[in-house]
């Protein structure tokens, strides 16, 4: 077995034994194993000391974030992408320091574990100091210019940036890279807002023609009487208010790459045939003009919907289907891969307020319960609209995220067994049962708020007056 790989039972040796810690507490460097979802699992006596600590339950069991702002982009970064890295360490109340972190896999080369080092060295403190502080700025502005450069050159997504935790999406993108290398179309398929358009730029991507047009097309988007011109262009003076010049479609400007068709499921038959013969051909003809126009393109394609049962209903060309079926790759909801959505928030959140904002805002354990146990039938979509809502009630004062600050509409939707409080009975009418949660999230909003009715009715997304009526309702008190 390589290095790098241990198997369960061999690891839980190593943390049991007296021999092993004995002799890690006698190095000077600072030594600490993360288990697999950022929770510390051991941690020697030079790292306790180096970063400040009196003891080592000051760490055992507590999640990396919690203890160190640089969390998610140092040990949770190892562990996501399983590659070894060296970057600054900062922990909550700013001591900071130089850390490897090394990958421990499994035979199945899935993450068990983190090992992280702190480097020592033999220089002056203050040189030290003003080292660390040097890598810690150099690593914050270039990650700032390369979030504005990937936002003003359109960088498209890779395999590599897809955020992904579970077996679920590292089967899928195992799958997806294999058709990228293929000529064949794909078609991807899955509910709305899973993440369907960054796994078509990762297909395209990771495909010969990656350095070629990307070419997206939201189907849905174009109005019935614009969508021929619009795939397949026209002529010069093909119809009275077209371009004097005549205008390439999206297939031909798609020549060499590749063309993105979302949500195909919304084309009309006709133009659902014109498709069939370019994808058969590359053969497109356009509007006004009699001599056709070939396009070297790779075909990728979206939607939500039940391409096989609209087929059924004669709402979908069944050649068509079979043609873009060659290849399909089923988006999971995020209901069914619930271990990426820590990951995803910590990441949406730096999107969202930045990365120096992000790392001094942390949440509560009820709200991640909340956020991890929802339905989300809006998928990473509205895991981002839900945040961006809870971030943006936070005054600019407070750094802690409590449930109380998740949006009204969202709370209400959560699984019925987490939000029903203990005063409903299961013989309850659904109304009785709808106004015992209402009246409970009003409450637990009040207490947190310290009884303000005013910030009550903004975090609960109605006016002051609807609070009232409600209050007056539940015979509920609070200050105004």
């Amino acid at each position: 077995m390589p290095l790098n790989r241990i198997d369960s039972n061999s690891l839980k040796l190593l943390l049991d034994s007296k021999l092993f810690q004995t002799m890690l507490d006698a190095l000077s460097v600072g030594i600490a194993i993360i288990d697999e979802n950022g929770i510390y699992l051991y941690i020697n006596q030079a790292y306790v000391e180096f970063h400040g600590g009196s003891d080592k339950e000051d760490y055992l069991g507590k999640y990396v974030s919690d203890l160190f702002t640089s969390g998610q982009s140092g040990s949770m970064k190892t562990i996501r992408t399983a590659t070894k890295s060296v970057s600054p360490s900062v922990t909550v109340e700013g001591t900071k320091g130089v850390c490897a972190r090394i990958p421990i896999l499994d035979e199945h080369n899935r993450v068990m574990c983190i090992i992280t080092e702190t480097l020592m060295t033999n220089i002056s403190r203050d040189n030290l100091n003003d080292l660390i502080n040097s890598l810690v700025e150099l690593s914050q502005t270039a990650s700032f210019y390369k979030q504005k450069a990937h936002q003003i050159t359109g960088q498209l997504h890779t395999f590599e940036t897809i955020v992904s935790r579970s077996q679920a999406m590292k089967q899928l993108i195992k799958l997806g890279k294999k058709y990228a290398r293929t000529e064949n179309p794909v078609l991807i398929t899955g509910e709305s807002g899973t993440g369907k358009e960054l796994l078509a730029q990762a297909l395209h991507m990771g495909s010969p023609r990656s350095g070629k047009p990307f070419i997206a097309v939201n189907c849905a988007a174009l109005p019935p009487s614009l969508i021929e011109s619009e795939l397949f262009g026209y002529a010069k003076g093909a119809f009275t208010g077209s371009k004097t010049c005549g205008m390439k479609g999206k297939f031909e400007s798609a020549h060499t790459g590749t063309i993105f068709l979302d949500e195909i499921g919304e084309l009309p038959l006709d133009i659902q045939s014109k498709l069939l013969r370019v994808l058969e051909s590359g053969e497109i003809q356009k509007i006004g003009q009699i001599a056709p126009v070939y396009s070297d393109f790779r075909l990728i394609a979206a939607t939500n919907r039940d391409l096989y049962a609209m087929v059924e209903q004669g709402l979908f060309r069944g050649d068509l289907y079979h043609r873009l079926t060659i290849l399909e790759l089923v988006v999971p909801p995020l209901r069914q891969r619930r271990e990426d959505i820590l990951l995803l928030i910590s990441i949406l959140m730096e999107q969202i307020v930045g990365a120096e904002r992000a790392k001094g805002i942390r949440i509560t354990q009820a709200c991640l319960n909340a956020l991890q146990n929802a339905p989300w039938k809006g998928n990473v979509r509205e895991l981002r609209n839900v945040l961006t809502s809870a971030l943006c009630a936070l005054d600019d004062s407070e750094k802690l995220l409590r449930r109380s600050h998740l949006p009204a509409r969202f709370l209400a939707s959560l699984n019925q067994v987490e939000m029903m409080p203990a005063t409903v009975k299961a013989s309850s009418t659904l109304a009785e049962a709808s106004s015992s949660v209402e009246k409970e999230l009003i409450i637990s909003t009040l207490k947190e708020l310290g009884g303000n009715c005013s910030k009550t009715a903004v975090r609960l997304g109605i006016s002051r007056t609807k609070l009232y009526k409600k209050l007056k309702q539940y015979k509920i008190r609070g200050e105004s």
